[in-house]
């Protein structure tokens, strides 16, 4: 009886041995750290990815309170809330995250799925801490939002760029349409007089031919110079302030003729 008991025994020792060999084996396979803690939150096993990210060593690990993993980085508010609070109660949990600062890989944003397994045997509970590193997702959600806030800011300012060009194209339009207006006023009321001027001194040279002398009839044709010359400036600025509505097609000009003429007015 105590040779088949201790047969049973061995066949128990293999299949416990093998089952710890598969569950290691699985635990080293996951890719995202993994540790398996007793219910007195102390390190049973850790799996090869968290040895790697958290660049510690199983020596330094296995058998550690969680807390007290390298030199107490692990000692984490948020972490001990899941695992003391939280996880009793629900017995899982998704999705928690915690940010920490570790003097070994930097400030990390971590995702922790844990699970509380109840034991086969006896009343001993194992827990199972999943860790996901959001890091870099989390910084470049955070840079797209401040990208999309850039966006929004830019799509406002150039709406408001539009807006503006709008009220000073329709202030351009109605200050054109004002110059048009006054121009066309001046123009006409500043022509009646020179007229009178031309036709007047063209008479008085007509009436009083033969009894001028050469000075007078050289001041005569000043005088009518002069007013044809203001009555084609009149046009000409008339002309300028319809540039925009109805204005000729461009075309090359002698610069020079027209700064001759303007320094001879």
């Amino acid at each position: 009886g105590l040779e088949k008991t201790r047969q049973e025994l061995a066949v128990i020792k293999i299949a416990a041995d093998e089952a710890r060999e598969l569950a290691e084996n699985v635990l080293n396979t996951v890719r995202e750290p993994l540790i398996v803690l007793d219910q007195d939150l102390r390190v049973v096993i850790a799996s090869r990815s968290f040895y790697e990210f958290f660049k510690v060593k199983p020596e330094e690990t296995v058998g550690q309170l969680i807390y007290d993993l390298g030199n107490k980085q692990w000692d984490i508010p948020k972490l001990r809330e899941l695992l003391e609070t939280i996880l009793p109660q629900k017995t899982t949990f998704d999705n928690y995250e915690v940010e920490h600062d570790f003097a070994t890989i930097g400030r990390r944003t971590m995702l922790l799925n844990a699970r509380q397994i109840q034991r086969v045997l006896g009343k001993a509970q194992i827990i199972l801490l999943a860790i996901e590193d959001i890091t870099e997702r989390k910084q470049i959600a955070a840079e797209k939002e401040e990208t999309r806030i850039e966006l929004v800011e830019t799509a406002k300012l150039l709406k408001q760029i539009a807006a503006e060009k709008d009220r000073a194209m329709a202030e351009l339009e109605r200050s054109n349409k004002d110059l048009e207006q006054f121009a066309s006023i001046a123009s006409h009321d500043l022509q009646e007089p020179l007229r009178m001027v031309a036709s007047y001194t063209q008479l008085l040279a007509e009436r009083y031919e033969g009894q001028l002398d050469e000075k007078a009839k050289k001041y005569i044709a000043y005088a009518v110079d002069g007013a044809i010359r203001m009555q084609r400036l009149v046009n000409d600025l008339l002309a300028y302030s319809r540039v925009g509505t109805r204005g000729n097609p461009l075309e090359t000009t002698d610069s020079h003729s027209i700064l001759g003429e303007a320094i001879r007015n």
